[in-house]
């Protein structure tokens, strides 16, 4: 099911984000939100998510569905371990108990099983922001939407990430969603990247990655991005 923004309107005090906006994201693609920090990119994700308010306009295909967010930061707890914080985001007391052999896949998929049984303080950086993607793959959702999730790593660590998300978009097929302002990112994870400027919110460009040379896509987009 495709989602579908129509005029979308949305606005902090006197900044306004979004003004008659529309975009459609296809079913069956990797949607990449690309742009510098304070375009929008955020509030369109939380917008999607139901976690903001649009003031105006419409947006089709995410009612009824599952939605599983990984945020810029981990939103780690504190208290439980890796495999507890993963089961907190699907079972809940006195409901059936999470499906052990679906947990113990993710766990491996990210290659967190060794590490199930320790606390988000005894975590590096990076294995905090394998647990959130393990959390957002366990919850199984029908929408994947993750903000900025490599934020801040380095590259090697970066590609190992992504790389997780490709695997389990390969398993599950979500409908993915996600935003950054690396444009290397923007070409290894995505099949399509939609080149934002604002606020308020405009789509300069979107250009398709699939079947062509990433450095030709790569150099599509900065030079877009010297016309923004």
């Amino acid at each position: 099911m495709n989602i579908k923004i129509t005029n979308l309107s949305k606005g902090f005090g006197k900044l306004t984000i979004f003004d008659d906006f529309s975009l459609t994201l296809e079913s069956g693609s990797r949607h990449c939100l690309f742009g510098p920090s304070g375009c929008g990119k955020t509030t369109l994700l939380n917008l999607l998510a139901g976690l903001e308010t649009k003031e105006s306009g419409t947006i089709e295909g995410i009612d009824q569905r599952k939605i599983a967010y990984v945020f810029q930061e981990e939103r780690l707890i504190p208290w439980l371990t890796v495999r507890e914080n993963i089961e907190f985001v699907v079972g809940e007391k006195g409901k059936s108990a999470p499906d052990v052999a679906h947990l113990e896949a993710i766990l491996e998929l990210v290659e967190l099983t060794s590490f199930q049984n320790h606390y988000p303080s005894e975590l590096s950086g990076g294995m905090k922001q394998r647990v959130s993607l393990a959390r957002a793959f366990a919850y199984n959702g029908e929408i994947l939407v993750l903000d900025e999730p490599f934020k801040g790593l380095h590259h090697d660590l970066k590609l190992k990430l992504m790389d997780y998300v490709l695997k389990y978009w390969e398993m599950e097929r979500p409908h993915l969603i996600f935003t950054t302002h690396d444009v290397e990112e923007a070409v290894y994870l995505s099949s399509d990247i939609y080149v934002l400027e604002g606020p308020p919110v405009s789509i300069k460009a979107h250009t398709q990655v699939s079947g062509r040379e990433k450095s030709a896509v790569i150099e599509e987009i900065l030079t877009t991005m010297r016309r923004v």
